[in-house]
């Protein structure tokens, strides 16, 4: 289960912030407003960029020089925490680097 995701200068979004709950989340909102860089946000968190099918240089907001993610979710009884940037990939379960 998804728990949070933190996207810094990540393509449409310079801050974003959520945390989900359980059950379905829905995003909406008006076009070009970064409902698919959410969705390439937890893409690339998890699998890099060829995921997300956009390099990684491509995924910086336009003006910025290096962007981040950060994914925490639930497997079991087990809590990740994966952030992941051009230069940077940490995976973390309960808080100690894996």
């Amino acid at each position: 289960m998804l728990l949070s995701l933190t996207l810094t200068n990540f393509q449409k979004h310079r801050t974003f912030n959520h945390a989900f709950q359980a059950g379905l989340t829905l995003v909406t909102g008006e076009n070009w407003r970064g409902k698919t860089s959410i969705i390439r946000g937890v893409l690339y968190a998890l699998f890099g960029s060829t995921a997300s099918q956009v390099r990684a240089v491509n995924l910086v907001t336009r003006g910025e020089k290096t962007m981040e993610v950060q994914l925490v979710f639930r497997a079991g009884d087990r809590e990740y925490a994966v952030t992941r940037g051009p230069n940077k990939a940490e995976l973390r379960r309960n808080n100690e680097v894996v």
